[in-house]
């Protein structure tokens, strides 16, 4: 069933709480946001930090969408304000994922919490 992608969309962590892979990723997305080319490098700033819930701005080129992450227990919501409708995650937050973890390591979410 499709939904809107500002409506949360869970990741099981995996190893624990804080770890989140590209092979995670990777079984997050459909056929629409794998053969999606636009979005391969986005920039990514954050805009607040509060508890469990991190907001940034993720944008490339001119185009700019909200992406939300929160961490509770070994799950991670994720939303994005391009209101796309969707199987699993848009390319906005798959790309803005893998782009963090590239980044950022496997751990990145653990300072979330």
């Amino acid at each position: 069933m499709r939904r809107n992608s500002s409506e949360p969309y869970t990741i099981k962590l995996s190893l624990g709480k804080s770890i989140l892979t590209a092979g995670d990723i990777n079984d997050h997305i459909d056929n629409d946001t794998l053969s999606y080319k636009f979005w391969h490098y986005p920039e990514l700033r954050v805009l607040t930090k509060q508890g469990d819930e991190l907001v940034m701005l993720n944008s490339c080129n001119s185009v700019r969408h909200i992406l939300t992450i929160v961490v509770e227990d070994s799950q991670l919501y994720v939303t994005c304000s391009c209101n796309k409708k969707v199987d699993k995650l848009c390319h906005h937050v798959y790309y803005a994922l893998k782009h963090i973890i590239a980044k950022e390591g496997t751990h990145f979410f653990r300072s979330i919490l």
